[in-house]
């Protein structure tokens, strides 16, 4: 996170040098380091304290955007109303590697902007669902988690408060995409397209009735 005493917004060419180092140490494409899938995402103070709703990042780094990055593409700053979800847990959970803590860099979110963010990252999730079936069902858990609890909790977690809420109908395609985060079960997802949509559906209209 960029902060201080007004500072400038990072260049094109720091992001670019950024993303760079990035992509040689990320994923299953990566060149050097320890080839796990990095996201990052970067902040300018000021776009955030005081707090408005919605956030500004100026960067976000993650390997479904590889192949923008290789050609080039670094977009603008954007609006991302799933930012508030971030912030607020970093604002609870993060370790600081250098200055101080989120905690007191950062605003608190109110609720009622973590429950927007979720209904407003509801529909470009869902654009998702077909061959990211397991992420988008596990952050489908978690939505439905926040707008019932005001909690962030991880996806398994989640995902098992969930399971506990569901008819059996949809009770298979949710603990199956948990045991496939876990490591526990090896998910596959082609011959259930039927059963995805309808579980799919069903946390959707949860989340934003």
């Amino acid at each position: 996170m960029w902060h201080g005493a007004g500072p400038p917004a990072p260049s094109d060419a720091s992001k670019r040098c950024l993303v760079a180092e990035l992509l040689k140490i990320s994923g299953s494409r990566a060149t050097a380091g320890p080839a796990r899938p990095a996201e990052v995402t970067v902040v300018m103070l000021d776009d955030v304290v005081p707090w408005r709703f919605p956030p500004i990042q100026q960067l976000l780094y993650g390997e479904w955007l590889r192949t923008d990055f290789e050609a080039g593409r670094i977009g603008p700053p954007t609006a991302n109303p799933d930012l508030a979800i971030l912030l607020a847990t970093a604002r609870r959970d993060s370790r600081p590697l250098l200055g101080p803590p989120a905690e007191d860099l950062l605003d608190p979110i109110p609720d009622a902007d973590l429950r927007r963010a979720v209904i407003e990252s509801l529909p470009m999730l869902l654009e998702d669902l077909r061959g990211d079936e397991r992420n988008v069902i596990l952050t489908l858990t978690r939505m439905w988690m926040t707008i019932e609890t005001g909690l962030i909790e991880p996806k398994d977690v989640a995902a098992e408060w969930a399971l506990a809420r569901l008819a059996q109908e949809h009770h298979d395609v949710v603990a199956l995409a948990r045991a496939g985060y876990l490591g526990e079960a090896r998910d596959h997802w082609s011959d259930k397209t039927m059963e995805v949509d309808k579980a799919a559906a069903f946390l959707a209209a949860r989340i934003a009735p």
